[in-house]
């Protein structure tokens, strides 16, 4: 074969040009069949609602959004997985994505800043408009329907070291330390005695962790700890609302003020419960940077219990999911059941044909529930040697379906609904209902595209 090399070449590094040059778009391309699927004029009603309207901001306030190109860019974002810089490098030259956000005709773009803005603006409730939508979508071309439902729990593990009381206290101090610090930076007062108390706790903490053998030991620095934390508290409660010092700092770090005052007794009195009776507090702080995610106990081997807070599943044919995060981060499986079928109605608007869950939804409230839902296949698996209430070939069809929930579930994690990244417990929900959001796209462009070839 012979080869040619006369194009071959190197631009001058001096030479200021740009280039231009003709691309082919084909009718097919999974870009162009989903733009051309999504109902943008109702999607983007729904959006200023969510933007504007629940903000209580004037849609006329500031300049004007280019709102398809923002929800153009949201929706590449999450079923691709691109960061804000290379969603704006794709959207500035991937000829297919400029027309997925309505700039083939101009030279337009967005910055990644704006697309940031955007995304934290639109919220949770952005990304379950963006679901539910693309889900009726899918109905109505008929890639899914709402007559089978299968439901299941998971976690969402917070990215967090293993909580444990001297590094509680540890993250404690350390905060303190960091506003302590922007404030004498201003010239202010600061924490008086602060860094004393700092370099005792260090002292302290290095002979927990090198020295600290025993039980009795490891008390012993837990609880002279304490007695150093708590004086913290007592100085951080000093800085009251409303004074000279706690204005003078930027509004996020008056709330991490606020948060310390509020969580730092309570942290205190939790690790003074365990001190005394060797038992966890209720509703157990696990981490300083975020509120919602408690210790879930799940059972599974390996792993007991895990860090952070409960999402319902319901999936449905075809591979298309649901989610929904319940305010009770730590509900038990039993009572999600009202909550997957209050989640489906509030989507299909009415209840679906079948229903399958694993055993530990089994309760007579649930099949109560069922049966006002006008469930005619009652598929949630019994305990003990309790019958089920379908025949014996409709349960191993309901149980062979509930089973392929898990491998849609570790595809989620993959998304966004495993261990979170996120710093704040909106964030988390944010991954999460972008993981089933970009799970359900993909579903999407797939049978869209094979639908195109048939």
């Amino acid at each position: 074969m012979a080869v040619s090399l006369e194009s071959v070449g190197q631009m001058s590094l001096l030479e200021d040009c740009s280039w231009r040059t003709i691309v082919s778009l084909p009718a097919e391309h999974r870009l162009i069949t989903l733009y051309n699927s999504i109902p943008w004029r109702e999607l983007m009603e729904k959006a200023k609602i969510v933007l504007y309207d629940n903000q209580g901001i004037s849609p006329n306030t500031g300049r004007t959004l280019n709102l398809q190109a923002h929800l153009g860019a949201y929706i590449l974002q999450t079923v691709h997985g691109w960061t804000d810089r290379w969603t704006e490098e794709m959207i500035r030259f991937y000829v297919p994505a400029r027309f997925f956000c309505g700039f083939l005709e101009s030279t337009g773009s967005l910055d990644h800043t704006r697309i940031e803005a955007f995304r934290n603006r639109f919220g949770e409730r952005g990304a379950v408009l963006i679901t539910e939508d693309m889900l009726n979508v899918a109905r109505e071309f008929g890639f899914t329907a709402p007559n089978d439902l299968d439901m299941d729990t998971t976690v969402q593990e917070a990215g967090i070291t293993h909580p444990t009381e001297m590094k509680l206290l540890s993250h404690l101090l350390k905060k303190a330390l960091k506003i302590h610090k922007k404030l004498a930076g201003m010239g202010k007062k600061g924490f008086t005695g602060i860094k004393k108390i700092a370099k005792q706790f260090s002292e302290i903490y290095t002979g927990y962790r090198f020295f600290a053998r025993t039980k009795e030991k490891k008390s012993k620095a837990i609880k002279r700890a304490t007695v150093l934390v708590k004086k913290i508290t007592g100085i951080i409660a000093s800085l009251k609302s409303g004074s000279k010092d706690l204005k003078s700092l930027s509004l996020s770090d008056q709330q991490k003020i606020l948060l310390l005052q509020k969580l730092g007794p309570r942290l205190l009195d939790q690790i003074s419960y365990w001190l005394k009776t060797g038992r966890v507090a209720k509703d157990k702080i696990i981490t300083l940077w975020k509120t919602a995610p408690r210790a879930i106990s799940k059972g599974k081997i390996g792993k007991s219990v895990e860090f952070g807070r409960k999402w319902i599943i319901n999936c449905y044919r075809g591979g298309y999911v649901l989610l929904a995060a319940p305010d009770n981060v730590r509900i038990s499986d039993q009572n999600c059941v009202e909550k997957s079928l209050d989640l489906h109605m509030n989507v299909f608007q009415d209840g679906p044909e079948s229903y399958a869950t694993d055993r530990g939804m089994w309760s007579e409230e649930n099949i109560t529930h069922c049966l006002f839902a006008g469930i005619e296949k009652i598929g949630i698996q019994p305990k003990g040697k309790v019958k089920p209430l379908v025949s014996q070939k409709d349960y191993k069809i309901l149980k062979n379906r509930r089973a392929g929930i898990e491998p849609r579930i570790a595809h989620l994690k993959k998304r966004g609904l495993g261990r979170s990244r996120m710093k704040s417990d909106i964030g988390d929900l944010i991954s999460g209902y972008r993981a089933a959001l970009s799970y359900n796209l993909t579903h999407l462009m797939r049978d869209l595209k094979l639908q195109a070839t048939c």
